[in-house]
């Protein structure tokens, strides 16, 4: 955990063994989000299943016991076992953290409190006995200047969950059905545009997608750069997205290549 000064230097450094210096057993980590202050670090590890919740002021002063950790067993009574493989996390508004398990079909929306360290009760949805409805959710984008949630599925399938009101949970509203190139996507992120516009953009084996939203985060076009036609900047197989300004950030798996796009406009 590196901690930068104002010039984005690194100032300090520390590491978080598992099991060391009284830091909690984790393992095969899949997300790290930091909330909008830097205040906390939430952690979502494989082994076994479960979120942990570091304070970093603490951390640096040299304590490494966890804040909080929880499975998602505990959270959700009707959870289908203590190790279900979750694939992605996201922090989204008013303590608000979605997450998704690919290979047991989930996508979970829980509350954090950070007064008194602990989980709210949260929800649970869960495809059919062939993953008909949410079709293994590999990734999670959030909009938060609307509230709504993006989960993208490995089987071209685009959910958007939204909140009712500003006190209720967030709800399944629609799910969309994307083209075929666009098969196989791993990775998803949002992407605005101070010249108007927003995008989803998402990455896999097949390239680079782009999806444009209109007013009511809903598709209107899809694009693709197929890396396996044209072979885009050398990458051939996505393996990480990420957003820095209005710009994406692609990572190869197969090339080892970094990229840099630009949306100019469908």
């Amino acid at each position: 955990l590196y901690r930068l000064d104002n010039s984005g230097s690194i100032a300090s450094k520390i590491d978080i063994v598992s099991g060391l210096d009284e830091a909690p057993e984790f393992g095969d980590i899949r997300a790290m989000r930091f909330t909008a202050d830097s205040a906390r670090l939430f952690i979502l590890a494989n082994s076994p299943t479960k979120v942990l919740v570091f304070n970093t002021e603490k951390l640096f002063n040299g304590e490494h016991l966890c804040e909080k950790e929880s499975s998602f067993a505990e959270l959700f009574s009707n959870s289908p076992s203590p190790s279900i493989s979750m694939q992605d996390m996201m922090l989204l508004d008013d303590d608000w953290i979605a997450a998704c398990s690919s290979k047991k079909a989930i996508v979970f929306f829980v509350k954090y409190s950070s007064i008194n360290n602990s989980f709210a009760s949260g929800t649970m949805f869960e495809s059919g006995p062939n993953s008909e409805s949410l079709g293994e959710p590999r990734s999670i984008a959030f909009d938060d200047s609307n509230d709504r949630c993006y989960v993208i599925s490995h089987n071209r399938k685009l959910h958007l969950f939204e909140k009712l009101d500003p006190l209720s949970p967030y709800a399944l509203s629609m799910t969309f059905s994307l083209s075929a190139d666009l098969n196989d996507v791993k990775w998803l992120a949002l992407v605005k545009k101070s010249s108007g516009g927003t995008y989803l953009v998402t990455g896999g084996n097949n390239g680079l997608g782009i999806i444009s939203l209109d007013a009511n985060g809903h598709p209107i076009t899809q694009s693709s750069l197929n890396s396996q036609e044209a072979n885009p900047s050398g990458i051939i197989s996505v393996n990480n997205v990420a957003v820095l300004g209005e710009s994406i950030i692609l990572t190869g798996y197969k090339s080892g290549i970094v990229a840099m796009f630009d949306i100019l406009g469908l």
